[in-house]
């Protein structure tokens, strides 16, 4: 004797929302604004939208779009203020320095074009750096790419702070921390303070290693002049 009863439905499979950046077909403007403005509202929930195994260019796009943007807006700034500082306060032997000027600002752009190349470098070096202090630690539960994506998303989204004259750059140093620690705590599911780790200690050794450098600068140059007094 066979039973009548249907065989239970299964639920359907809900997939992890994904932020607009990284959705499939998503329109290329609307959905940079719409991370954006994730990432600058509710950080927290930003991160934890971002895919772990997707594909690297997108991470990539954001932080180097929203980065060049950034380094361009610094660059027009220092035109700005540099050029009015230049004709207000001349050279005293030659007046007003345009040309020497004019040099800096080249170099200037210069570095705003190489900055396409440069910012996807220092993400790999930088969150590489991370990531073992995080193996040290034991918060690499979900791997190198989790660390490098939370890296992506961290630093493109502070480079936003450059948009705004002369602070810009010091309030996106500290965003960006700050949004480093929560990538890191959301993508690898660790605590805060393991990912605070392994973003302030980097930081906190370049420190010390550039501190005992000038004091051994500093330290010759005071033998040299004093050999030559």
């Amino acid at each position: 004797m066979t039973s009548d009863t249907p065989p239970p439905v299964q639920p359907p499979t809900v997939e992890p929302p994904v932020i607009p950046w990284e959705r499939p077909g998503a329109p290329f403007g609307s959905s940079l604004i719409d991370t954006i403005k994730l990432f600058v509202t509710n950080p927290g929930e930003a991160f934890r939208q971002v895919p772990v195994n997707s594909e690297l260019i997108k991470p990539i796009l954001y932080a180097v779009i929203i980065g060049v943007v950034g380094s361009f807006a610094e660059w027009i700034y220092q035109t700005l203020f540099g050029g009015i500082t230049n004709s207000l306060i001349p050279s005293p032997d030659t007046g007003s320095d345009m040309e020497g000027f004019a040099f800096a600002q080249g170099l200037g752009f210069l570095g705003v074009v190489l900055a396409i190349f440069i910012i996807p470098i220092a993400l790999f070096i930088g969150s590489g750096i991370q990531h073992l202090v995080l193996m040290v630690v034991g918060g690499n539960n979900k791997g190198y790419m989790a660390t490098f994506r939370a890296a992506c998303y961290s630093s493109g989204t502070s480079s936003l702070a450059s948009l705004v004259p002369i602070c810009g750059s010091f309030v996106g140093l500290f965003w960006g921390i700050f949004l480093a620690i929560v990538g890191l705590a959301e993508l690898q599911n660790i605590s805060k303070g393991k990912a605070a780790l392994a973003v302030l200690l980097p930081v906190l050794l370049i420190c010390i290693c550039a501190g005992i450098g000038f004091a051994l600068f500093a330290g010759s140059m005071a033998a040299i002049m004093g050999a030559e007094g």
